[in-house]
Order: structure tokens, then sequence, then C-alpha cells
């Protein structure tokens, strides 16, 4: 592809030139002043100048080399073909390695959604879920409270059944005329009275020494406890 035969001519040498750069220059890179002239087999880089290869102690003094028209006749051959098909082969491969990390960037993406829309669904899930726990919470707790006011309600009404019992009796007392000539009904009208005040004054049960107190402590505790059995676990 184009593009790949740009990069390639974008890729530096060994003098971390660029190929493109080293391809149009003429002149050597130690020795500006001399023209290139031979080519090194034993490193095969770019092309030197003679200086480069007569003077000991030079980069390529010692190697194989050939006067640039030699080394092209002999490179041009199957060794420039050779190394024509591995720049190639790589160029393909990393085209391929490029492939299949966009697929499996497509991939991840794909796995990223559907993971995040998993996880709104399973929030959505929850929310329903709290929201039902909730009312089935709020359900118990009103019917306990309703319970409660119930017993108590109950209780009180027995003592307001005993207060109007004696509030009769009073109001039979008051009415009691002992300068009547009816000695039998007077005298029953004292016995009723005596033994419903009596009764009165008699301890009642869950109500005094504290009885209403535990009344109202014991409903608050079945209260906690039903509370507590709708608790979310």
């Amino acid at each position: 592809p184009a593009a790949s035969e740009q990069a390639l001519r974008n890729v530096p040498t060994f003098s971390g030139e660029s190929l493109a750069g080293a391809q149009h220059r003429d002149r050597c890179e130690v020795h500006p002043d001399e023209p290139l002239q031979f080519f090194c087999f034993d490193c095969e880089t770019e092309p030197v100048c003679a200086e480069c290869v007569v003077h000991h102690g030079s980069r390529h003094h010692g190697h194989r080399v050939l006067k640039l028209r030699d080394a092209f006749q002999r490179l041009r051959g199957e060794e420039m073909l050779q190394l024509e098909q591995v720049g190639r082969e790589r160029t393909e491969d990393l085209a391929q390695a490029a492939q299949r990390a966009d697929a499996l960037r497509r991939d991840l993406a794909l796995t990223i959604s559907q993971g995040r829309q998993r996880m709104k669904e399973a929030f959505s899930r929850l929310r329903s879920n709290l929201n039902q726990k909730e009312a089935q919470i709020l359900a118990g707790m009103e019917e306990c409270a309703r319970a409660a006011d119930g017993a108590l309600a109950e209780r009180l009404g027995h003592v307001d059944e005993r207060a109007g019992e004696v509030w009769q009796t009073h109001t039979i007392l008051s009415a009691f005329d002992t300068r009547g000539s009816d000695e039998v009904k007077a005298l029953n009208t004292y016995a009723t009275s005596r033994v419903t005040v009596h009764q009165f004054l008699e301890p009642f049960p869950g109500v005094d020494d504290g009885g209403v107190a535990k009344l109202l402590e014991g409903l608050k505790k079945q209260l906690r406890e039903g509370m507590a059995d709708q608790a979310i676990v």
C-alpha cells in the first residue's frame, strides 16, 4: 500500500537519516566533501566515500567493499528481490496485526457496552426489589402499629367501663334519700353501691402498679420485633 511505502521511506537508516533522505544524498555523511563511491558488504549500510575505506581507523577499513556500480549489479539480482520480499512480508504482517488489533478493539468496545447494559439492568432490578421490600416493611409496621393501638385501646376501654360504673354509683348515692320510708330499697342501694366502690378500690389488673406502662413497653417491644422480622437480608 502507498501508506506502507511512505512509512518505509521514513524509516531511519543506521546513521539516523531517513531512507528517503539517504536516497537523494550523493555526498559522504562523515566526509561531506567526498563523493559516494563504495558499498560495504560487511555492514550493508548506505554507500561511503574512499576516505571511509582506505584510512586506518575508518569505519569501513578492511571490510569487503565494491564500487557502487559493481555492488549494484551484484545486489540487483536475488539479494534485492529477497530484501524486497522480506519488506513486503513484514508490511503485510504489520497490516494483519493492525487489523487484529482493530478487531480486538471493536470486541472490547462491544464487551464494555454489553457489560454497561447488564449493570444498568442489574441496578434496575435492585431498585425494583428495594421498592417492593420498602412496601413490605411499611405494611408490616402499619400492621404492628394497628395491633399495638388495638391492645392499648382495649385496656383503656376496661378502665373507662369501670370508671363509668363508679360514676353511676356516685350518681345513685348522691340521690339517695335517707329520710325515705322504703328501707328495703335504701339498703339494697347501699349494698350494691358498697360492692361497686370496693371493687373500684381494689387494684385494677393491667392498670395499677405500672400496668399501662408495662403494656406500652410490651407493645413497643412487639413493634421492634416486627420491624426486625421485616429487615432486609
